[in-house]
């Protein structure tokens, strides 16, 4: 069967599986269920068909298509345990808004998925007002989506999202969210796989810590107004704890100064970066004044871009391909058996790769 008919079939099991369907109901006609999934006729009387030679329905000539009075709640599960399911993925098609990390765990998503059965469809973010997402989460509904994975982008369409909860909670299935630590989690009914700058920034401090580094600087050219910014300076001054005489982190929120700074100093200066992009700015503005790393000062990036990895920053890697994993098994209720209206909320830490810009040991 084409994937229009397949499409309605899969509706029609699936409201039966949830019970919004009993034996004896009525069904929707073809023609009806052609409309509602804006196809051929010939496609929604196809599909009544395919359920009836599979005992499913049973037509009645001059009264319509009902659920059949002899189909068990056992043998529905069974089918839909051995059908294809549907998972559709909501982030950006444009690469100007594409986060890098996204790609990669994409990728491991839908490999995981694959093996259980599920096809993961890529949805772009619908317009975020009243009308046009309740007709995107019912386009769902209609279509049988099996759970919606939200992705984050740089435009902030997941954070849009997440506040017009009273039609986010219209849809049927569950719905998982991809945080990246950019924005506060509202209090839902939502499975949620986290990063943590604030963990990420706490692992730093603590090495540098161990290392006896004592004159730090925090390098963020958009200050700390962004959240997952502020996180990781606050992660890296309670990373430094512990000591009666703490290294201070001195803020820098400007490229030219704080290479003007490393320039002058006298003493060996580390410099952590809230982004690789801040990380890649100063290591070319300080290379044009013969200023070398490691040699001259130290540095430390978050993010693991691998746009810029001809740099060979050491860094703070988020495990995008640990997210891909999890999500997937989460999805697929594999090692996560959990019951009807529990959630799965996880935060996962960042691993630390040491390249040429920092060493752990001088």
């Amino acid at each position: 069967m084409n994937k229009q008919i397949k499409d309605i079939h899969d509706y029609i099991v699936n409201l039966i599986a949830s019970k919004k369907l009993c034996p004896g109901d009525r069904v929707p006609s073809g023609e009806e269920l052609a409309a509602a999934f804006q196809t051929g006729r010939m496609n929604g009387h196809r599909a009544v068909k395919e359920l009836e030679n599979e005992g499913i329905v049973k037509r009645s000539r001059g009264l319509g298509t009902f659920v059949s009075k002899e189909v068990s709640p056992a043998a529905i599960q069974q089918f839909l345990n051995s059908s294809e399911k549907y998972i559709h993925l909501l982030y950006s098609f444009r690469d100007d808004l594409i986060i890098h990390w996204n790609d990669r765990t994409i990728s491991i998503l839908e490999s995981e998925l694959s093996r259980k059965g599920f096809t993961v469809i890529h949805k772009e973010y619908p317009d975020i007002d009243t009308e046009s997402m309740s007709e995107f989460i019912q386009s769902l509904n209609i279509a049988g989506s099996s759970g919606l994975i939200l992705f984050p982008e740089y435009a902030g369409k997941l954070d849009e999202m997440l506040s017009h909860l009273e039609i986010l909670m219209l849809y049927k299935s569950d719905i998982y969210v991809y945080n990246t630590g950019h924005l506060i989690m509202p209090e839902m009914p939502l499975n949620c796989i986290a990063l943590s700058p604030y963990n990420d920034g706490f692992m730093v401090g603590r090495i540098l810590k161990r290392g006896s580094r004592r004159n730090i600087y925090f390098l963020s050219s958009r200050s700390l107004e962004p959240k997952w910014a502020l996180d990781r300076y606050h992660g890296i001054v309670l990373g430094l704890s512990g000591e009666k005489e703490r290294p201070g982190v001195k803020l820098s929120s400007k490229i030219a100064e704080m290479a003007d700074v490393i320039r002058k100093s006298r003493e060996r200066i580390c410099v952590v970066t809230a982004s690789d992009r801040d990380a890649v700015a100063l290591l070319d503005m300080t290379a044009k004044e013969g200023v070398k790393c490691p040699e001259n000062f130290e540095l430390i990036s978050f993010d693991n871009n691998p746009n810029f990895r001809a740099y060979n920053i050491t860094t703070a890697a988020p495990p995008v391909e640990k997210v891909g994993t999890i999500l997937g098994k989460m999805i697929s209720g594999n090692h996560f058996q959990i019951d009807d209206g529990d959630t799965i909320k996880m935060t996962l830490r960042s691993g630390f790769i040491e390249r040429q810009t920092f060493r752990t040991k001088y």
